[in-house]
């Protein structure tokens, strides 16, 4: 089973909760769902990338578990929150893949974050 409650947390953020899962052993995989889904959108690949990594799969602000953002967001507000969280679970470097608009934030981090992505 993908999410296992024992795996599931929320991490704050400056804008709200953040829920994510956490799974594996290794360097941090940083994973991002496309627009309108969740964590859920890992589920298939999620167990066979843990036995490589950390995998750390984040319910975007406003998406499955994690609180509304009380303004609109824009892609820099999404990566400043994913940045908040990734401070707070001490990620200080790690792999970013995205799907969709998670690969569009993915890229915006790579911008804001540069020190945070690894090569």
């Amino acid at each position: 089973m993908f999410v296992k409650r024992d795996l599931t947390n929320t991490v704050p953020t400056r804008e709200g909760n953040m829920h994510f899962v956490k799974q594996g052993s290794g360097f941090p995989l940083v994973m991002l769902h496309p627009l309108g889904t969740s964590v859920w959108a890992w589920h298939t690949v999620i167990e066979s990338l843990s036995q490589k990594y950390t995998c750390y799969a984040f319910d975007m602000l406003g998406h499955g578990d994690s609180d509304k953002p009380s303004r609109h967001f824009n892609m820099a507000d999404y990566a400043q929150a994913l940045d908040d969280a990734c401070q707070v679970l001490n990620i200080h470097r790690g792999h970013y893949v995205g799907n969709s608009v998670g690969a569009c934030l993915a890229t915006e981090m790579a911008a804001s974050f540069p020190e945070r992505l690894d090569n």
